[in-house]
Parts: structure tokens; sequence; C-alpha cells
């Protein structure tokens, strides 16, 4: 039986409550024995990729980090490290400033790593999608790895948890590699490269709505912390503590595929708290593109697209509109989803995603699955005469003529 812990505390909890909340959490799945041996080195890696504060969900609660790093030194850890690799445009340094991530490697003797200044080793993998991929060498060479993921809804992924998390352990041009590839296979391909050998959920704080990548969805005070050695049963749990079918979730249901854990309730011995008595509903990411009808100069052409096209999209948009960016943007049908096609009138139109690859030359293109947000916004950018955010245009035309190469 896979022991899955769930252990609720109060709301706001402090520091001390924290520590009394992870240690009951791995207590109730047998300890750190068996996980941590003497003189190991151990990554704790926090979901700290976005340049936020921990007080709206968005970032791992230091506090949780501390318990942990103090559970594993007490276990016989020799060298206990902290290390994330923010997301694209962010700062790793600056996110653990933000969150007092210095203060807790002061108090447990952990050292503070930004992996994206970390080699990367390449990695054989037998995935659904990929058949290599890169990781940092301290992730890889750790004798255990914790993920410390925050709960998340996702617009491109559904759910982020302690699988999603683990895309930190990666450098840039890998994420981006797996967002124009396929986001939830590759996903759960890495774990065929690295898995976490434990997860600890800091569900003290939970994010509905669109949530991650733009967190601009709602902060939800769950006040739960749960743990687990199986990644995807762990995964699984909190998906039916928020209010998600985990078969709904792909990365999850691949990994599974993989044979790297259970999706099967059955299989999973909760101990500590029963989901029943815990169980909230997050709001769900919407699918649908009604915010921007009002304005003139901007139509949504959309035919079956999915959550990956759909946020990309969304995202894009709503970061231009919010900077101003859409006000001098001639007329433009934005054209998503498989079943949609251009329109046949006059004005600009921006195919988006693989499955629309056909109309390449019908506007301008974005290509991937799902396409990256920040080329939906340089799109944009251009249309309204602003200069491009991202890489160059080829690059990602490259990435493109890669996903081809996978579907044949």
């Amino acid at each position: 039986m896979r022991r899955i812990s769930i252990v609720r505390g109060p709301k706001r909890p402090t520091r001390e409550q924290i520590q009394g909340m992870v240690s009951k959490a791995i207590g109730l799945i047998g300890g750190m024995d068996g996980i941590i041996g003497v003189g190991d080195r151990v990554l704790i890696k926090p979901n700290a990729g976005s340049e936020s504060s921990r007080r709206g969900g968005v970032v791992t609660d230091p506090y949780v980090v501390e318990a942990i790093a103090n559970e594993a030194t007490e276990a016989g850890a020799g060298d206990v490290v902290i290390g994330e690799a923010a997301q694209v445009g962010a700062d790793t340094g600056r996110v653990f400033e933000m969150n007092g991530y210095p203060e807790v490697a002061e108090r447990t003797g952990a050292r503070l790593l930004d992996l994206n200044e970390d080699e990367a080793v390449e990695v054989e993998v037998e995935g659904r999608l990929l058949r290599s991929v890169r990781v940092f060498r301290s992730a890889l060479e750790s004798d255990a790895v914790i993920s410390v993921p925050v709960v998340k809804t996702h617009i491109l992924a559904g759910v982020t948890i302690g699988l999603k998390n683990m895309k930190g352990v990666i450098p840039v041009e890998e994420k981006r590699r797996f967002h124009m590839l396929g986001l939830d296979a590759a996903i759960a391909d890495l774990q065929l490269a690295i898995k976490p050998t434990m997860t600890v959920v800091d569900g003290i704080l939970a994010m509905g709505g669109l949530g991650a990548p733009i967190h601009l969805g709602e902060t939800v005070e769950l006040g739960l912390i749960m743990a687990g050695v199986d990644p995807v049963a762990v995964d699984a749990v909190a998906c039916r503590v928020t209010g998600f079918d985990p078969y709904d979730v792909k990365h999850l249901v691949y990994a599974a595929e993989h044979g790297l854990g259970s999706l099967d309730v059955k299989d999973a011995e909760i101990r500590g708290e029963p989901i029943e008595r815990v169980r909230i509903d997050l709001e769900k990411p919407s699918l649908e593109l009604r915010e921007f009808d009002a304005l003139d100069n901007l139509e949504v052409v959309q035919g079956g697209a999915c959550s990956g096209c759909v946020g990309a999209v969304y995202s894009a948009l709503k970061i231009c509109d919010g900077m101003g960016e859409l006000r001098g943007m001639p007329r433009t049908a934005f054209v998503l989803g498989p079943l949609a096609e251009p329109p046949g009138r006059d004005g600009e139109k921006v195919i988006i995603g693989r499955c629309l690859r056909r109309f390449r030359d019908a506007g301008r293109y974005v290509p991937g699955c799902p396409p990256l947000v920040v080329q939906v916004r340089d799109e944009v950018r251009e249309l309204t005469g602003l200069s491009r955010l991202g890489g160059p245009k080829e690059d990602f035309l490259k990435a493109a003529e890669m996903d081809d190469d996978v579907e044949r």
C-alpha cells in the first residue's frame, strides 16, 4: 500500500505550527528512515519559480522548506541543498530573497542553489515523447530529491503539484522545448530521468482559477500538509482534495502509464485526515475567451482548442491588455483549435499552435503545442509597432519542425 499523509493545521499557522505539521506528515508515512541515509546529499526542490510572495499561494512557504531541511539533517543527511531554477524571465535569487529563503538556509545550515547556474547533463529516456532530456547535475547527483510544491491550478496543465514542480531541475531551453513539443507528455517523461524520492505538498494556501503561470487566480486557505513517496499517488490525492479528477490531468495519467506510481485511490493508504473531511473545490481554469469580446479590434476564432492554446492566448492577451498594448493593435483575429479556420474578411490573423500549421501561410504563425505565452505576446507587440520580447522567431519555427518530426 502507498502511504499518503494528510495533516490539517490551523489557518495561518505559525512557524512552529508548520514545523509540527510537516514533522507529523512525514512521520505518518514512516519518517525519513529508508529515504535519507547518513551522509546523503539531499536536494529540496520548492516551487520558487515566480517573483511572487508566498502569501499569495504562488511560492512554497519557506517554513515548510525549513521544517523539511531540519528533518533531513536529523536523519543524517550530510549535505542539504535548497535548489530551484526559476521560470523563464524570473530571477531565482530574487525569488529566494523575497520569500525569506536565505534566513532559512542560515538557520538550518542548508545551501541555497540557483540551479540555472549549474551544469546541465544529457540523460537518455524512453519516454512517450522524449528520447533525452537535459537535467542539472546537482539534481542528478543527489541521493534524495524532495519535491515541495504548492497546490495550484495551471491553465496549461490543469494543476501544478509535485511532478510539474520538477520542471525546475531543467534549464530554460528545455522548458521551452517542453512547451513546444507537448507539456504534459514531457513532464511525465522527465520523471524517467529524475523523479522525486519524496513529495511534501505545501497545502497551507492553494490557488484556483487561472492559476499558474500568470497567477491571476484566487488564493484559498487550505491549511494542509500532504506527504508520500509515490509521486503520482501524492499528486492524485492532492487533486482529489482540491476537487480535481486526477484522470483528467494528462501528465499524471502519462506518469502512471510509465509505471511511476498509481492514480487509483484504492492503492493508497490515507493516514491522518480522510480526503472527504478536507476536500474543497478549487475554481478550475476557464477555457472560454469571452473577456475580450467588447474590443472592436480583436476577435477570437476558436474551434475545439485545448487548454494549452487557450491558456497561452488568454495569458498573453491579459498581459498585453494590462500593459495597454491591445489598444494600438489593428483589427486582428486570433485563430486556435483544430476545428477553427482563419476568417476570410480583411484584417490581421494570428494562427496559433501545431494543430493549425496547415494555415501557417494565412497569417502570423505561432508554433508549439502549446505555444509560449511570450511568443503570442510578441505578435501583439509587433502588430502594435513595439519590439519583440522573446527570442528570434526562427528558433521557435525550428522547434515547430521538431514537432512535425515527432508526430511522423
